[in-house]
């Protein structure tokens, strides 16, 4: 019995020598228990002449060594020249034609009808014709006499001589006939031993369509699904065998025949229907069962633990690895599982490692491997212990497994030297691999591991950085054929290629790679690795076309984005603005969990910006703040978002936008935000906060118009010394205030107010220069005049004084002129006049400074010139017109106060 669905069987000559003996005990044992009477092998006679009434004694027939012809006697004067060879035989030859008897002469003997076909004379030199005793003249005695030569022949092993005379038998019969049905099955037995399984299948057929509710039916019906399942027809055995199972009286005939029926089943693909069958064959029994057994329905069914097989492997090719594992595990708990025990074992084995129970995998090959029992599945279970252990990455367990395996097991020594050459290579240990896979390819040319030796070769060549990598792949490609190994191994040359720094050629090895014969994950590898040798090769136009082809191969990679976001930077360096912030987009719309979305943003609000689109840019870095607050690029962000908030005159957003990205980063926009920021204040009228922010910036960096404002705002505050520190940078040469008077005499106003008269010069002879209307020019006289008072120049300054009074005759200008003049007088120690030049400042300006700051001189002056009247004339018109403003104190003569 060979193999079925791949599953070892019991053993062929243990199964067939048990189904035939059981077959034929079971056909005797149906034939002697329901025969109506024993049936003796008669004696035979040699025939005697017609007319000759008289029998000799009995003498036995000798055992015929050749098919014996036994005839029938004929008429007297018939010529046997004219008997055919043999009778045919009507269930043979398809026309069961029944043989009637005809009237006879005087002899009493029935003879046969002359036949209508052409004879040949038969010698018959042994004198083989033979006639039953002349006392036999009952068709049913002959009939028996004819059954019992045919059992003898049978009986004595003799299929070729038992044929013709069941044959006979048969046509002698009727179908009441007592041993017909006995007949029919052994002639079909001694057929289908001659091998002529025809005329046995068709005898078989013919007994259970005559006797299908026979004795010997289900046993006939056995053996029909023999012979069917012997020439292919399947589906017919199938059924053959179903029908055996439901009749037989003998549970070993029931077992083999519902086994083999699903067998049948089973390879002609009616795998549900044979499952069934299968379970029906475990659940069977043919009496109690075995001493010992832990299952009370195994009994000493043989075919049991087969069955139990077949369900595994029909659970498995379904997926249903969980049920296939039921029925192996029954078959590892049976106390009778045998050799199958071994088996059972290594695919439930296979089973829990596909389940990822790695461990519980390790613990079945091991129990294998454990059992003296396990014979050759011992190494199996060894290689498969070596197997799992590479897969699990236990690099030491596979060199310590397969130490001991190499010592038993001389088939699969390639395979093994294989794996422990691997562990070695992954372990670092890359001379003891070579030397291995140079075993392999030695010793064991023809196996299949010297198919893979010599790549794992290379591969060992890479690790141990050898010089003659590049050339032995190169011999490697020149002797192998095999798509997919030469592509591995021009992978290999690329990446040791890129490794050594050779861009642009490691780039073109990855181009020529056949892609198709690699595995998918190699393929997206080998297209990003491409791209990415280009990128550091700088060949930028190369690199793009290569990102596009990743691309458009792998959207769905996990490098997608990443490589989107390449190409992207790679257009703007190409100043391909357009391509590049369609990639940002298209970046944000397809990978919105990608990590490269935040650079994204970033640079599509940059592009954006560059393309004047300042909405769409500053939408674009809210989103980004949004989504990412501690972005490194948030310093950025913040910046250009208050530059367009400065750009459209939102100084109050502008200051709060710029203020962040100052503190974000204030390297990088420290200045250039903080320039901003003091402008919104100053726009915003912010003189504090102005001053404030233009403390912390370079001098050069205030631009003019702020500088000279806060400038003027200071000295107008009594703050000289502010007042220089924001003039006089913009009074260089080649600034706006070198040529502004006001600047200028404001810069001079300043420096005299702290003393620095001679610093004061040169502001005042510019400002006196560039003063072409009464109002400028008399301000550089008052300030030049001042620095002339100080330098004791008092008849110069007087009459700068006076020129001034004249240029500007009313306002603060002029009260300013008469202080000056009053100042010049008291010098002189004219208090007199010098309190009348106070008191007409007084009188004739209303200014909050100058008017209070003229009386308080004038009451001063004519306190020192001894008329005190006007003295407190003037301080009361002080009080009136000024409550708030401070008594003045007594100063020495010729002393300003």
């Amino acid at each position: 019995m060979t193999k079925a669905a791949g599953i070892p069987m019991p053993s062929r000559t243990f199964r067939t020598a048990f189904i035939a003996a059981v077959l034929v005990m079971s056909a005797d044992a149906v034939i002697s228990l329901h025969a109506e009477s024993p049936i003796a092998a008669p004696e035979v006679r040699r025939a005697l002449p017609a007319w000759d009434t008289s029998l000799p004694a009995a003498q036995p027939s000798p055992s015929p060594q050749l098919p014996v012809r036994v005839m029938r006697a004929l008429p007297v004067g018939t010529s046997t020249t004219t008997l055919p060879t043999s009778f045919p035989s009507p269930f043979l030859s398809g026309t069961p034609e029944r043989v009637l008897p005809s009237p006879s002469t005087s002899t009493g003997l029935k003879a046969t009808p002359a036949p209508s076909y052409p004879v040949t004379p038969v010698p018959d030199p042994q004198g083989s014709i033979r006639l039953a005793p002349s006392g036999m003249r009952d068709p049913e005695s002959l009939a028996s006499a004819q059954l019992a030569v045919a059992d003898g022949f049978f009986t004595r092993k003799q299929p070729e001589s038992a044929v013709p005379e069941y044959e006979k038998f048969l046509i002698m019969a009727t179908k009441t006939s007592p041993g017909r049905e006995r007949a029919l099955f052994r002639l079909g037995e001694s057929q289908r031993l001659m091998g002529n399984t025809a005329s046995a299948e068709t005898t078989f057929q013919r007994l259970e369509g005559e006797y299908p509710n026979g004795m010997l039916a289900p046993v006939a019906a056995y053996r029909l699904g023999e012979l069917r399942e012997a020439r292919g027809y399947l589906d017919g055995a199938a059924a053959a065998f179903d029908t055996a199972a439901k009749g037989a009286a003998d549970p070993a005939i029931a077992q083999a025949a519902l086994y083999h029926g699903a067998l049948c089943l089973l390879r002609s693909g009616q795998g549900d229907e044979a499952g069934i069958r299968f379970k029906a064959v475990v659940s069977a029994t043919n009496k109690a069962p075995d001493a010992g057994s832990t299952n009370g329905t195994q009994g000493n069914n043989p075919y049991r633990i087969p069955a139990l097989l077949q369900l595994g492997d029909l659970a498995t090719k379904k997926g249903n690895r969980e049920e296939a594992l039921s029925w192996y595990g029954m078959i590892i708990s049976s106390p009778s599982a045998g050799e199958s025990l071994g088996e059972a074992l290594i695919k439930a084995a296979v089973l829990q490692s596909e389940l990822g129970r790695k461990e519980e995998a390790r613990k079945l090959f091991e129990k294998v491997m454990a059992s003296k029992d396990s014979g050759h599945w011992g190494p199996v279970a060894a290689l498969g212990a070596i197997r799992l252990a590479a897969e699990a990455g236990q690099e030491e367990a596979v060199l310590n497994l397969s130490m001991k395996a190499l010592a038993g097991d001389a088939v699969n020594k390639p395979e093994i030297l294989l794996l422990q050459a691997n562990a070695e290579r992954k372990l670092g240990r890359n001379g003891k691999a070579l030397e291995d896979y140079d075993t392999i390819i030695r010793e064991y040319p023809a196996s299949q591991a010297a198919v893979s030796a010599p790549f794992q070769r290379l591969l060992a060549l890479y690790a141990n950085r050898s010089d003659s990598l590049v050339t032995e792949i190169d011999r490697y490609l020149l002797l192998t054929s095999h798509p997919a190994d030469r592509a591995r191994a021009q992978l290999l040359k690329a990446e040791e290629t890129l490794r050594r720094g050779k861009y642009k050629e490691a780039a073109q090895y990855y181009h020529g790679i056949a892609v198709e014969d690699l595995p998918e994950a190699s393929r997206t590898e080998i297209a990003y690795k491409e791209a990415w040798a280009l990128i550091q090769a700088n060949d930028r136009d190369s690199a793009v076309s290569a990102l596009n082809r990743f691309l458009e191969k792998y959207p769905g990679d996990e490098r997608a984005s990443a490589s989107l976001a390449q190409r992207a930077l790679l257009k703007q360096q190409l100043h391909d603005f357009p391509g590049a912030l369609a990639d940002y987009s298209l970046l944000l719309e397809r990978y919105p969990k990608g990590a490269e979305r935040e650079l994204a943003l970033q640079q599509k609000a940059l592009l954006l910006g560059q393309q004047q689109d300042n909405k769409g840019m500053c939408e674009t870095f809210n989103l980004l703040l949004g989504d990412y607050p501690g972005s490194s690029a948030a310093p950025q962000a913040h910046y250009w978002l208050g530059w367009t908030s400065f750009e459209n005159k939102d100084y109050e957003t502008a200051i709060r936008e710029l203020a962040k990205a100052r503190t974000g980063d204030p390297r990088q926009f420290g200045e250039r935000a903080g320039v901003r920021i003091l402008l919104s204040h100053y726009y915003l009228d912010h003189p504090a906060e102005t001053a404030r922010e233009s403390a912390a910036l370079k001098p050069a960096l205030i631009p003019p118009e702020v500088g000279r404002w806060l400038g003027l705002k200071a000295m107008s505050a009594g703050d000289p010394a502010k007042a220089e520190h924001f003039l006089s940078p913009l009074v260089k040469e080649g600034l706006p205030g070198a040529a502004d008077p006001e600047i200028q005499g404001t810069l001079a106003s300043a420096l005299t107010r702290q003393g620095k008269f001679r610093e004061a010069q040169v502001p005042a002879a510019a400002c006196l220069k560039l003063a072409h209307d009464p109002a400028s020019r008399a301000r550089a006289l008052l300030v030049t005049a001042d620095i002339q008072r100080s330098m004791k120049n008092l008849q110069e300054a007087s009459s700068m004084a006076d020129e001034a009074m004249l240029l500007q005759p009313e306002g603060s200008i002029n009260a300013e002129a008469r202080i000056l003049s009053g100042d010049l007088l008291l010098a002189r120690q004219d208090y007199t006049g010098a309190a009348k030049a106070y008191m007409t400042a007084g009188v004739l300006c209303e200014d909050p400074v100058l008017t209070p700051k003229a009386l308080s001189r004038a009451a001063n002056a004519y306190r020192q010139a001894g008329n005190l009247s006007e003295a407190q004339k003037a301080l009361e018109e002080l009080h009136k017109r000024f409550p708030g403003a401070p008594v003045p104190s007594e100063t020495k003569a010729g002393m300003i106060p």
